[in-house]
């Protein structure tokens, strides 16, 4: 259904996550409520799978959704000629997005560009092994991704129904860790390691002083224009199936975007280090075994390394490190480390 745009419209933007239940099944009362209250427009932020952070605007996939969002799923039929189907005409993304989702698992959920050299680099053999050992998970992967498709569509079917819009939100940039830049390397200004050579971020504005570093890997564009720029219609092909409306996230970085040399680093020292998501092991014990400490220099190397220090442990299911766009009031750079428990045995300090 064509978007009006000479109608005026009212809406909110209210991303699934925070209906009671977190998931879809929420979503009828949701238009139900729009309904009644007149407004025709409901704005959502990125639907994609997030990294271990569960930021929207960094997923593992620029095309995948977030199967977290179903309140229910349907067994498995392979079989299924519509499930089937499905899988052929999305196959420019799902078989990469599978293969990487199993991959990650397999190597403790480390970033693609330490995994193993065959792996890293796509070698055919390396795949095809992936692949036939792992058959069943990858179909259940693609499923996930099909069931959602469905219930998406179903939902948006009603909202047109009832005469309600979805607004859609899509980053401008993509996560360095994601299935796309794994897939695809050469659409992205990357170092023979598979690093990014310059990052994203913006000027100073009025939101920030000293601009923002956003560290995403900036687009070749010139590849891209090779292509005919093939990803980028697929792209929005795939959102206008999802949505009426789209935002690209954000115009500021369509605008004046800067391309800043990924060895540069924020000029600053490392604030003290917060702990998220560990329940069973002591907040202490992670900060001793990652040897960060607060008012040493910044190095993405040494971040990568404690990150990796604390895999090696294999208590945790994932580690992630991530340190702030802009200094706090001590001048320092917010560092956390989020982590998430594996199935172990608590241990700690005292």
């Amino acid at each position: 259904m064509s978007y009006d745009l000479h109608q005026r419209r009212a809406g909110v933007l209210l991303h699934p996550t925070s209906f009671p239940s977190g998931k879809l099944g929420d979503a009828a009362r949701w238009l139900d409520f729009l309904e009644a209250t007149g407004l025709s427009v409901w704005q959502v932020l990125p639907l994609g799978v997030p990294q271990d952070d569960l930021s929207p605007y960094q997923c593992l996939s620029a095309f995948a959704g977030n199967p977290a969002l179903l309140d229910e799923m349907e067994m498995l039929d392979a079989a299924s000629g519509d499930f089937r189907a499905y899988c052929r005409e999305q196959h420019y993304w799902l078989e990469d997005y599978a293969l990487f989702r199993i991959i990650k698992e397999l190597q403790q959920d480390r970033a693609w560009f330490q995994w193993p050299e065959e792996l890293k680099w796509r070698n055919h053999e390396a795949l095809a092994i992936v692949s036939e050992t792992h058959a069943d998970a990858l179909l259940e992967l693609k499923w996930e991704q099909y069931q959602l498709h469905n219930r998406w569509q179903a939902l948006k079917q009603e909202a047109h129904r009832r005469n309600i819009r979805l607004f859609g939100d899509m980053p401008i940039f993509v996560a360095h860790d994601s299935a796309d830049v794994w897939a695809n390397p050469k659409r992205f200004l990357l170092d023979e390691q598979g690093l990014p050579a310059w990052v994203t971020g913006v000027p100073p504005d009025y939101f920030s002083e000293t601009g923002q570093r956003w560290g995403n890997p900036h687009y070749d564009w010139e590849y891209h224009k090779e292509e005919n720029f093939d990803w980028w219609v697929a792209r929005m092909r795939n959102h206008f199936e999802w949505f009426d409306l789209v935002r690209i996230d954000h115009f500021r970085g369509l605008q004046a975007v800067w391309m800043i040399d990924a060895d540069a680093g924020p000029k600053a020292d490392l604030g003290p280090i917060a702990i998220k998501g560990a329940d069973a092991v002591d907040p202490d014990f992670i900060r001793t075994y990652s040897r960060l400490k607060a008012g040493q220099a910044y190095s993405p190397e040494e971040l990568t390394d404690a990150a990796n220090r604390l895999r090696t442990l294999k208590t945790f299911d994932s580690v992630v490190i991530n340190t702030g766009d802009s200094l706090d009031e001590n001048g320092q750079l917010p560092t956390t480390i989020t982590v998430k428990d594996g199935k172990f045995r608590y241990f700690g300090f005292g």
